[in-house]
């Protein structure tokens, strides 16, 4: 009943926008890219979270300070019918095999990543209580797994990540990511995203130990951040197609980013505009047929904000491995979400066909 409790479960709706065609002319919809409009999927999944908190002192690159919660790996299943996906995972328990006392995060991470040819979106709420400082020996010489794990740290962030792709003709994230279809030829195209990020790091006591003052001078006494953060990125993305069947995805984009953010320490609380950069990208490696996927997918995104002479850089994304069954629809499973929905249906010329994007 105790990994029950401390079970949540992670649902990710991925509305991949799928492709029908029509005609026997749109040569770049079969040069490029493959629908499966006649199939629907389960696959199993097995997924890591990725998050983390690291304080470094712009004056000292030895001064560095990374904490992470206990660890984040989850089993689960998805399925892809009706032009909608779903995925849902459990919490696999810690090992905890040769550690005489280890705490769990109390932890909640919701991620949706709905990508389909022309937009995408990724969403993210992260709440975490407890968190680890990583290599707790290399800072103190005595005691060093007693102050490893910090309960009164917890983070609150909520991000969203829109995007925008150039070249949905020729290029596809869903075949890549969502595998509601299947690229066959290498393409690329340009993207444009617009980012925001809503965050607050808090602690019953200062994020800098006292025994650390003569390694971050000066920034003794933060004990609570907030942080909102805008920004526009640009970037590339290109699928690279070996032999039809093996898929090697490579994405990145980075931009400036307006930050507004209030410090409060022993002292006072300041608010601190500027300007820094926000980054992501993505890779995934697989292999995709008519009949079954496999692969791997990463993304992550960093931010990072200067205050008082310690730069803060918040880390996040997700590591997931995945082998998917495609199967032939029948009666019902023929259905569209846009049988249901019209409205959501957009269509766009290409060549002398149309598809949904």
């Amino acid at each position: 009943m105790k990994f029950l409790a401390k079970t949540f479960v992670t649902i990710t709706l991925i509305t991949t926008y799928c492709t029908s065609v029509y005609g026997q002319g749109d040569t770049t919809e079969v040069t490029y890219i493959r629908p499966f409009t006649e199939y629907f999927y389960l696959k199993v999944i097995s997924s890591t979270k990725i998050f983390s908190i690291k304080f470094k002192d712009i004056q000292s690159d030895a001064s560095v300070r990374e904490y992470k919660p206990s660890d984040g790996s989850f089993f689960g299943f998805g399925a892809y019918a009706f032009d909608l996906g779903l995925e849902v995972s459990f919490r696999l328990p810690t090992n905890t095999e040769g550690a005489e006392e280890y705490t769990e995060s109390s932890a909640i991470d919701w991620q949706a990543h709905l990508l389909g040819r022309r937009f995408g979106l990724d969403f993210a709420y992260q709440d975490y209580t407890g968190f680890y400082l990583q290599d707790p020996e290399k800072y103190y010489k005595t005691n060093a797994e007693d102050r490893a794990f910090r309960s009164d740290m917890k983070v609150n962030s909520l991000s969203f990540n829109l995007l925008y792709v150039f070249s949905p003709d020729n290029f596809s994230f869903p075949a890549v990511f969502n595998h509601s279809e299947q690229q066959v030829r290498s393409a690329g195209s340009f993207l444009l995203s617009g980012m925001a990020t809503f965050s607050n790091l808090s602690a019953d006591s200062s994020f800098i130990l006292l025994t650390d003052s003569n390694n971050f001078l000066n920034n003794i006494g933060i004990s609570h951040i907030t942080n909102n953060t805008y920004g526009v990125l640009v970037g590339y993305a290109y699928n690279i197609i070996i032999k039809r069947n093996i898929y090697i995805a490579l994405s990145g984009a980075i931009g400036p980013a307006y930050q507004k953010s209030t410090v409060t320490d022993r002292i006072e609380v300041q608010d601190i505009n500027r300007l820094a950069l926000a980054r992501d990208w993505r890779i995934g490696i697989g292999y995709s047929n008519p009949t079954f996927f496999a692969g791997f997918s990463i993304y992550y995104a960093q931010n990072d904000n200067t205050l008082n002479q310690i730069r803060l850089s918040t880390n996040s994304g997700f590591f997931k491995m995945f082998f998917g069954y495609r199967i032939r629809e029948w009666g019902v499973l023929k259905k569209s979400i846009f049988d249901l929905l019209p409205f959501l249906q957009s269509k766009y010329h290409a060549g002398s066909g149309y598809y949904v994007d």
